[in-house]
């Protein structure tokens, strides 16, 4: 996702006060273009980590659905 989207979409969210949850539960499974965006890396340099919740899947990556 464009960076610009992210940071307009958690501007968004910060200013209403809204709780964003990120699912990043196939992140291991992107194997070529284009790269994948982890959701931390992009906080790491913002100050709107506060109400953002990230959800991730280990069985989802190792080809076990609903496990």
């Amino acid at each position: 996702m464009n960076s610009t989207i992210l940071r307009k979409s958690f501007g968004f969210a910060s200013w209403k006060r809204i709780h964003v949850v990120c699912d990043e539960i196939y992140s291991g499974s992107v194997f070529s273009s284009p790269k994948f965006e982890n959701i931390v890396e992009f906080l790491a340099t913002k100050s709107i980590v506060d109400r953002v919740h990230i959800v991730y899947s280990l069985s989802e990556d190792l080809g076990l659905p609903s496990f």
